[in-house]
């Protein structure tokens, strides 16, 4: 997570998506690769997909959504694949 843009997905584990539009600013990250990703996607209330729309749109990058046991390899930071269940919600 901490080679993405932001962290602020990461407080999901404990907190509401307006938290973590709220925090976004204060959260960032290395932004070695250009999206945000949200672990243990599976573990989150099945509303989670609207919620990860809207959210994408409000920060302007992508999120990826990763399931328990899902990867994402990179060979570069523009070239990689997803392992498992993964889900890309696109910022626009």
């Amino acid at each position: 997570m901490l080679l993405t843009r932001n962290v602020a997905l990461f407080r999901l584990e404990s907190a509401t998506f307006a938290d973590a539009l709220t925090s976004h600013a204060t959260l960032g990250a290395l932004a070695f690769v250009d999206y945000e990703m949200l672990p243990h996607a599976n573990r989150f209330l099945s509303a989670l997909p609207g919620e990860l729309d809207g959210y994408a749109r409000q920060v302007g990058c992508d999120v990826i959504a990763l399931d328990d046991g899902a990867a994402v390899i990179h060979t570069t930071a523009t070239d990689y694949v997803f392992l498992g269940k993964v889900t890309r919600y696109p910022a626009a």
